[in-house]
This record gives C-alpha cells, sequence and structure tokens, in this order.
C-alpha cells in the first residue's frame, strides 16, 4: 500500500495512513530503487495529491494511480489510468487555474517497448487529453513541471535513441499537448534523467545520474546536471563525485540556486560500503556552494534521499529511505535543515565533489507520438497506520515567544527551544539599555523606554549542538482605559451608552449580558439590578491591558420614570365569547365592560378536540383536534354593549360550544413586576391565562405563577367497596370509580368516569384507594396507583390512566393549558389536582432576577368540577 505520513515541524509524527486495495500499489517494473516511485504535492486548496501505480484498481496489469487527500489524510476522490498492459505514474504538478500534468511510462499504448505516457486531467480527475511519445524501445518519464510559459517539461530516460544504453530524454508540450521540441542527451553509458526545474530566465536544469561521464574516470555513477535553454538548446552538461557511486535524485530551484538531494557513496561522515544523502547548492553556473551528507552513529545502510522540498526558514526538508534504523526493513528517512544545509545537533559535514564538464552526444531524433484513450476507474480502501517514529538524533531548534511587549513594562521572553538547551545568550536589540540589553537566563524580562520595533536574538547551546532564531518584536505604548456614561442614574428598562477616551486595541466589557456589543468601544448597556458595576478591560497588541469601572444604578420611581409601569396580581380581564360573526367579526361576550377601541386582545379556543371512546387501552387517545388550542390576536375596532368587532378578520373558525374566551392583553413599554403575577383560575369557561407584552423590558421582583389555573381536577368518589373493576369508563352516577380530570375535549355525562384518559385528562381510579391518573401536556401524564390489596385473587394496577400527550397539537401551533389530574376512590373520598395555566409574554428583554415563573399542576382541587 502507499503510506502517507504528517509530522510537526520538528519531525514528530502527527498521523499516518495508507491507501490501496488487496494487491501492491507500487510499480513491479518500476526499475528498481533508481526513482521515485510516489509522487506527493501539496495543491492550492490546502490538500494534497498522491501519483502512483496500482495493482488493485484499473483495468489490468499496473495502472496509474491518482489520490487526493485532504489535510487529515482522508480521501476525497481517487481515479486510476490505463489500459491491459503495465501503466505506472511517477510524477504530478498542479496546473495554474486547474487540472493537473502527469507523467509517467506505458505498455499499454505507444510505439516501443515503454513510452513516456502524459495525462491531463481536470480539477476532479477527469481525462482532458493523453498523449505517449517514444520509439522501438522503452521511453520514460520520471518528471513532469509546469513551465513560466505555461506550457509543460518532462524528463526520464531513453532507449529508442540516443547514442548509449540509456540518454537523458526531455521534451516540451504545450498545453494542447503538442510537441513542442525534444532533447536525447548522453554518452555512451547509462544515463538516467530523474528531475527538471527552472529558473527565473526559463532555462531549464535536468538532473539524474551518468554512467557515461564520472569523476577522472574512477566512479562508476556520479550526479549529472544538464542546462538547456527554454528551446531546449544545450547550455552546458556537468557531473559531481566522488571515487565511488552516487545519484542525484531530485532538484528544487529557488532565488536562482540550485538545491539537489541525492545519494553516494564517496562521502559522508560515517562512509562505508552502503549507501549516504547528499545535499548539493549550485548556482546557475553549475559552481558549487556547498555539499553536505548527513549521518548518525554507525552510519546508514542503503540511505537513498529521494525529495527536497524548500521551508520558510531558507533551508530545505529531504525525504528519503533508510534501512539503518526504525521498525525494519526501510523506514522514512526525514531531513530538516537550516539554509547552510546545517542540521545542529545531527552530523551534516560539508564535502567537496569534483565537478567536470562535459560534452555529451545532443541527439537528433524523430518521436512518435499517439493520442491513446485510456480507461478511467475509482477505487481505494483507507486505513489508519500504526507507524513507528523514531530520531536517529534529535533536533535541537532554538525558540522563543514574548508577552506584555508594552513601554515602561516587563516584557517576558520565555524560552521554547527544542531541545534541553543549557545556555541563553539574548540580545535585546536595545543597545541604549547598556547592560541590560544582553541577558544569559533562560526566561529573562527586559523594559523597553520607547515604542518602536526592535530585533531579538536568541542564541541558545548545549554540548555539541547550537542555533539561533531572530524575531521582530514591536513595542506598543500603554493602553488607557478610561469610562464614561451618558449617564449614572437611569430608569429601569432604559439604556446608557458607555465610551472610552481609547480607540485603539481589543476591548471587553462585562457584564456583557447587558451590553448590546461587549466589543466595541462604545456600547450601550441596560441594566436591571438599582447598582451595577461595569468593567472595561483593553488589550493592545503587546497583551498589555487597562482595567476602569463605572458604577450605573437604576430608578423604579414613578414620578421619574414614566415608562415604567409597576405590576401585580390578575392583570388580563376575560370574557366567555357566546357568538362570533364571521360577516362582521363581530364577538359577542357574555358581559360588557372589560374592552374599549384600541386595545389588544387575545381569542382562544380551549376545547373541542375529539377522542376515542372505546373501552379499550385506545380510550381517550385524541383522534382530532379541530379548533382546540388555536388562538390569535385581535385589535378592537368598535365596542357595541356586549358586541366587540375586531379590526381584522379571523385567521380561524372557532366553535363557540368549545370554550371559546376573550382575553385582554395589557402593552407596557417597561414592565416592573412588584408582586406575585398570576391569571383567574380557569371555571369552565374562562381564565387560566396570563398574558401581556412590554416594548422594552420586563424585569421581575416578584415571582409570575400560575400553578393550578388551567383545567380542573376530577371530583372525589366515595362509593362502596369494591375491587376488580377495569372499564376504561364509567357515567357521571357511578360509584365504581373516581371522575376523570377536565382536559381539551367537552366531555359527555356517560363518560365522565373511568380509568381512560380524558385527552389530556388523567384517568379516575378504578376500584377502592385506586389513584387517579396524572394531567399531561406536551408529554403524557403519570399512572394512578393500584387498588387497595384487601381486595381478593390478583391485586388489579388499575388506576387511573394519565392524560394523553399533546405533543402533536403544539407541532401545528396551538397552546394548551394543562389537563387536570383524575379523581382516586376512596370511602374517604380524594380529590384530581388542577392543571397549570399558559403564560404568555412578548417583550424585548426578560430579567428574572431569580425570580421563579411557574405553571405546573400541583396542590389540592379548588372545586368540585363536573363535565
Amino acid at each position: 500500500d502507499i503510506m502517507l505520513s504528517r509530522t510537526d515541524s520538528l519531525g514528530k509524527l502527527i498521523w499516518s495512513k495508507t491507501y490501496g486495495g488487496s494487491s501492491a500499489e507500487i510499480s513491479s517494473t518500476a526499475f528498481g530503487s533508481s526513482v521515485n516511485v510516489v509522487d506527493l504535492i501539496q495543491v492550492e486548496d490546502s490538500n494534497f495529491v498522491i501519483c502512483t501505480q496500482t495493482q488493485s484498481y484499473g483495468k489490468g496489469g499496473e495502472d496509474v494511480y491518482l489520490i487526493k487527500v485532504d489535510k487529515a489524510g482522508n480521501v476525497d476522490w481517487s481515479r486510476t489510468y490505463g489500459g491491459t498492459g503495465n501503466d505506472a505514474g511517477f510524477s504530478v504538478k498542479q496546473i495554474p487555474g486547474g487540472g493537473y500534468i502527469i507523467a509517467g511510462s506505458t505498455a499499454s499504448y505507444g510505439a516501443g517497448n515503454r513510452d513516456v505516457l502524459l495525462i491531463k486531467t481536470n480539477d476532479t480527475g477527469g481525462v482532458v487529453w493523453t498523449r505517449t511519445f517514444g520509439g522501438s524501445g522503452e521511453d520514460v518519464a520520471f518528471t513532469a513541471i509546469v513551465t513560466q510559459d505555461s506550457n509543460y517539461v518532462v524528463t526520464g530516460h531513453t532507449y529508442s535513441f540516443g547514442s548509449g544504453s540509456s540518454d537523458f530524454y526531455s521534451l516540451k508540450v504545450d498545453t494542447s499537448g503538442s510537441l513542442l521540441w525534444s532533447r536525447v542527451v548522453g554518452g555512451s553509458g547509462w544515463d538516467l534523467s530523474l528531475s527538471v526545474a527552472e529558473d527565473v530566465a526559463g532555462n531549464l536544469y535536468v538532473t539524474g545520474q551518468s554512467e557515461s561521464y564520472v569523476n577522472g574516470g574512477s566512479g562508476d555513477l556520479d550526479f549529472y546536471i544538464v542546462k538547456l535553454s527554454k528551446n531546449g538548446a544545450y547550455i552546458w552538461g556537468k557531473n559531481y563525485g566522488g571515487t565511488k557511486r552516487e545519484g542525484a535524485r531530485h532538484l528544487f530551484i529557488k532565488d536562482n540556486i540550485l538545491n539537489v538531494a541525492g545519494w553516494g557513496l564517496s562521502f559522508g561522515p560515517y562512509a562505508t560500503s552502503k549507501s549516504a544523502n547528499y545535499y548539493l547548492k549550485l548556482d546557475t553556473a553549475g559552481d558549487v556552494k556547498f555539499m553536505r551528507a548527513y549521518g548518525a552513529n554507525g552510519g546508514h545502510a542503503n540511505s537513498m534521499n529521494r525529495l527536497i522540498s524548500p521551508l520558510r526558514n531558507g533551508g530545505v526538508a529531504i525525504i528519503g529511505s533508510t534501512d539503518a534504523a526504525g521498525a525494519g526493513g526501510y523506514d522514512y528517512y526525514l531531513v530538516k535543515t537550516d539554509a547552510d544545509g546545517k542540521t545542529n545537533n545531527c552530523k551534516s559535514d560539508s564535502y567537496t565533489p569534483t565537478k567536470q564538464s562535459n560534452k555529451p552526444t545532443i541527439a537528433s531524433h524523430t518521436t512518435s507520438k499517439a493520442s491513446p484513450t485510456v480507461s478511467i476507474d475509482k477505487g481505494v480502501t483507507e486505513k489508519s497506520a500504526s507507524a513507528k517514529f523514531t530520531y536517529l538524533c534529535e533536533p535541537f531548534v532554538a525558540g522563543f515567544y514574548w508577552k506584555n511587549a508594552c513601554k515602561g513594562k516587563s516584557t517576558q521572553f520565555t524560552d521554547t527551544t527544542y531541545k534541553d538547551a543549557t545556555a541563553w545568550k539574548w540580545n535585546f536589540g536595545e543597545p541604549a539599555s547598556g547592560t541590560s540589553n544582553i541577558s544569559s537566563s533562560k526566561n529573562p524580562t527586559h523594559k523597553y523606554a520607547d515604542t518602536g520595533t526592535y530585533t531579538v536574538k536568541l542564541v541558545a547551546s548545549k554540548t555539541g549542538a547550537i542555533d539561533s532564531i531572530t524575531y521582530k518584536v514591536k513595542i506598543y505604548a500603554l493602553p488607557k482605559a478610561v469610562i464614561s456614561s451618558t449617564a449614572t442614574t437611569i430608569c429601569l428598562g432604559d439604556s446608557t451608552q458607555l465610551s472610552t477616551n481609547e480607540t485603539k486595541g481589543t476591548f471587553y466589557w462585562s457584564p456583557g449580558n447587558l451590553l448590546n456589543d461587549s466589543l466595541a468601544n462604545k456600547p450601550w448597556a441596560k441594566p436591571y439590578a438599582a447598582s451595577t458595576n461595569f468593567i472595561l478591560t483593553v488589550k493592545n497588541g503587546g497583551g498589555c491591558s487597562a482595567t476602569d469601572t463605572v458604577n450605573i444604578k437604576t430608578d423604579t420611581s414613578a414620578t421619574k420614570c414614566k415608562n415604567l409601569t409597576k405590576i401585580g396580581g390578575v392583570i388580563n380581564k376575560y370574557n366567555k365569547v357566546t357568538a362570533i360573526d364571521t360577516c362582521t367579526y363581530a364577538l359577542t361576550l357574555n358581559t360588557s365592560g372589560n374592552f374599549k377601541v384600541g386595545d389588544k386582545a387575545l381569542l382562544m379556543q380551549m376545547k373541542g378536540a375529539e377522542m376515542d371512546t372505546t373501552n379499550t387501552s385506545d380510550f381517550g387517545t385524541i383522534t382530532k383536534y379541530n379548533n382546540a388550542g388555536r388562538y390569535e390576536y385581535v385589535i378592537i375596532d368598535s365596542v357595541a354593549g356586549k358586541n366587540v368587532y375586531a379590526k381584522h378578520k379571523l385567521l380561524y373558525k372557532y366553535d363557540v360550544k368549545s370554550a371559546v374566551q376573550l382575553v385582554y392583553v395589557p402593552v407596557y413599554k417597561n414592565a416592573y413586576i412588584t408582586s406575585d403575577l398570576t391569571a383567574d383560575a380557569w371555571d369552565g369557561d374562562q381564565g387560566g391565562v396570563l398574558i401581556f407584552e412590554a416594548t422594552g423590558i420586563v424585569y421581575l421582583s416578584a415571582d409570575i405563577d400560575v400553578t393550578r389555573k388551567g383545567f380542573r381536577g376530577g371530583e372525589e368518589t366515595n362509593g362502596k367497596i369494591n375491587c376488580h373493576e377495569t372499564n376504561y369508563y364509567y357515567s357521571d352516577t357511578s360509584s365504581y370509580s373516581g371522575e376523570k380530570g377536565e382536559g381539551i375535549v367537552v366531555t359527555k355525562s356517560k363518560f365522565a368516569k373511568g380509568r381512560g384518559a380524558n385527552a389530556n385528562g388523567g384517568g379516575g381510579g378504578n376500584s377502592s384507594s385506586a389513584g387517579g391518573g396524572g394531567g399531561s401536556n406536551y408529554t403524557n401524564g403519570g399512572i394512578g396507583g393500584k387498588e387497595h390489596d384487601f381486595c381478593s385473587g390478583t391485586i388489579l394496577a388499575n388506576g387511573g390512566v394519565g392524560g394523553k400527550t399533546l405533543k402533536t397539537g403544539y407541532s401545528d401551533g396551538r397552546l394548551f393549558m394543562g389537563g387536570g389530574g383524575g379523581a382516586g376512590h376512596d370511602d374517604d373520598g380524594s380529590w384530581g389536582k388542577d392543571g397549570g395555566g399558559i403564560i404568555i409574554i412578548t417583550a424585548n428583554s426578560l430579567a428574572g432576577n431569580n425570580k421563579n415563573i411557574s405553571l405546573t399542576g400541583n396542590g389540592r382541587m379548588r372545586r368540585f368540577y363536573r363535565p
């Protein structure tokens, strides 16, 4: 399988994942260990694309395999490309503007043994075009790049053309896949090009290894670099090496400097018959700037650098393979360097390779080109991998951070060097501070005399290792935090604007729940308590802060606060609606005098649902809600005696036989609850609802409580001692059961008693001492206790069934009072409990002030109830 690993900046493993299927995901014919058989790039969306080969998926043999994964290694998509032969992908690059160019080889298509294969895709791997190039022998592309002129250059080797067994083979094609030029460079021996890069002038540097051109003839393989113009003209060729074997694998160009990764046997701190890892740095003339070889105690057996990549610190990351350490067999080998190729705590000695210029044969040839139709397939299995992470030598990397970077404050510097520094040399970049400008402490402080940007340098060291790091540290002026307010005493429900003279930095006001914006420099505050402290903390970019406090008081006096209304007790007025004229919008009430023109009122139907009345456990289940629980607001347009006229057409058709009431809705600017607020208890026609509005604040200085104001509990039954009664309903004259609690149905007398629920009203208890069922609202009510144990035989659990849930009704935008509890059966009598009422409050804000809002069913029954 393919394994992908992600590390942190110190090389510590973050995660590893594998990708593949039941067969090998690497080419069995990929030219041994001489080439890179997997390519990885990071694309514009910060995710990754892998290019390799697969034998698990595709159309036959090996196919090109492209996988896109996110930053966590999760597969986004995968594609395979190929035919019935062996096809391999060795390189992928993202095309600016979208899509990918893939380079490899094919034995399914083309003119010879193997031909160069180029595939251009869109962003999701769909084929745009394919091309093959080559002759009768083996021709392979190992690397592709997108050039500055938006064309594509690929490089590899050829056995079809040239003067030796294998020569460097480079081609340039345009965006349509048409060949612009091709070049073959080499000698009489085996020459293999593996990588290509472009400088700022558009020149190309083809890199690999040569058997034709070696160090004085004493080595058998050298680094070989050929420079070509953007038109493919030969400029120079040079080889680099020692007395033994070495080869270049990969390069990149940055700031017109060539950075080459490779391997070799001639150099290294522990040179043996096994290979070491090389990093060669050259200018564009091919002159050596430095070469380093990397090793650890005991050397590296068969170590080979395969990829090199630039880092933000000016250094490079080199990845290869080694069998000298790790979990066994071959492991990844990762090296991170500074700009000079040094690795601090690890061996990274400098060496000077022999450089020679040469005159290779530049061949002219006719390249066969074809445009095959490759088959596309999908498929990948992604698994987490338990990879072992081992340091061959631990890194030593200087680091620090700072806080409180403000003028006149002690700026704290904290060392974060990895790992185990024993000595520190600090320079704080303020020479005018004299001897205090330097320190040898691990975590020193420094007090800057003025604002500005200072260059701070840390040199950290321990035995055998030293590293330095420099940061630009900005010193800020101390922030200011002086609060002013438009008023320090305001009426409850009003607001006051707070402000500060500071305009820069980050603002943190508290308490945030009393402000319109706790991060603004001029927020509005709306306190509720008699006295509230508002605190401002201003923090600048240096991490320094300043704090100030202002106290705002609230006034509730009626003489000063005209927009504040103190309320308590019952504030609503209720009327039973006896008739509704849908043409004139007239509502006929049971009494007059509660409403005037312009009043707001709540029109609500309290009952009218239908339920199952079979003598089964389904008794009481709601079958239709009809208009039970429907409500709307009306504005009184005119009043004539007991008739009030709504200003607008009603939304619903109400059934006045099912307990329709009109409730007066008081509207305040700010409401101050000074004594417990409640509602009239439901009496079968009206009551049970507490409703009001406030355009500003509702402030609780007392409780809101409509407990036991809803539907009424069942009446006690003192009958003869009886046992084993199981009916779900009895008539209102029966002595076998307690009375049902009131609910959202209009109950007929024949169903008044019995253990069956009365919609959301609880059922009565059957038989002696059986308890009534609990009333319900959104959820089902509880079941009453069983009959007395003096009953002979099996004692039945025949207490009242709990009221049924009204959940479905609520989902349809209705409101309901709590159902009454069913009565128990006893020779002493027991009452059902009354349900909770309804509370509707509309306000801009509500301050609970640790007070209670209660609307439960609880307590002893208020009055007898007969349906």
